[in-house]
């Protein structure tokens, strides 16, 4: 039969009807990606409340606070953020989600639904807050440009870098990647819509802050002012890797011709 491999080298099984699969992702035997190498913790968020669970053997599962809701995702369920509620989930910082001097990336589909928020930047996940040592990374969407950023933070001080195309349209899905080479390579980039990749932007020397901030969705997860810079909308399939950069397969699999790719068909 047809089909992907799954986690664990399981029974391979048939794509949904109707659903976008180029043969990078879906063929006879499978064309590797490498998504589950370096993979830390993936979070569907299929659930409709309470813990958000991760979905691999790491056991990163996300703590709710003030009730984060549910909605239609990208693919089945997402986390459903209302911001004045000040909802979001988080997991406390530990070895496996501190960066250093690692390279990783972190991927998501997010789909914001207002401007009207009460900071610029709404935080679609990160290790991000208040004060230098809960500074580390985070993917935003910028209230002014609506566009999708990813900024990272070391001891000299913080380094963003912006797709070039702003305007992004809201109420609709918007897949984005953020990478930071590590601190031999010592650049980031970001890309959107597996549209071009941003070009790559130095970051101050010394790799990225270790940081006692929680791994946060929806919010800045530490510091003082949290869950400051709280996003208005739904986020789904939000992954995390360290110590890997993501190959041109590896994007074109998260994208999935923009049908998205769920964890089940990782190989």
């Amino acid at each position: 039969m047809m089909g992907t491999t799954i986690r664990g080298g399981g029974v391979p099984e048939r794509p949904a009807l109707g659903e976008v699969v180029p043969l990078a992702t879906y063929s006879p035997g499978g064309v590797p990606n490498t998504l589950l190498t370096d993979l830390i913790g993936y979070w569907d968020l299929n659930e409709s409340s309470a813990t958000r669970f991760d979905s691999t053997a790491n056991g990163l599962d996300l703590t709710d606070h003030n009730t984060v809701g549910s909605a239609a995702g990208k693919l089945l369920s997402s986390a459903a953020f209302i911001e004045a509620n000040l909802e979001y989930l988080t997991h406390a910082s530990n070895p496996l989600l501190s960066v250093g001097g690692s390279r990783f990336f972190a991927s998501a589909w997010v789909y914001i639904t207002t401007l009207a928020t009460a900071d610029n930047s709404q935080i679609i996940c990160g290790k991000w807050g208040s004060g230098p040592t809960n500074l580390s990374w985070a993917l935003i969407w910028r209230n002014p440009t609506s566009a999708l950023w990813f900024g990272v933070r070391t001891a000299v001080g913080v380094t963003w870098t912006v797709v070039g195309t702003a305007g992004l349209a809201l109420n609709t899905w918007h897949h984005v990647i953020g990478h930071y080479s590590g601190s031999a390579g010592n650049t980031i980039d970001v890309q959107v819509n597996n549209g071009p990749i941003s070009a790559p932007v130095a970051v101050n020397p010394g790799g990225l802050n270790p940081d006692v901030a929680p791994f946060a969705i929806g919010a800045e997860g530490g510091g003082a002012f949290a869950p400051d810079a709280r996003l208005e909308g739904r986020v789904d399939e939000v992954g995390f890797w360290k110590g890997h950069s993501p190959s041109t397969e590896d994007r074109d699999a998260l994208w999935n011709g923009g049908a998205g790719l769920s964890y089940s068909r990782f190989l």
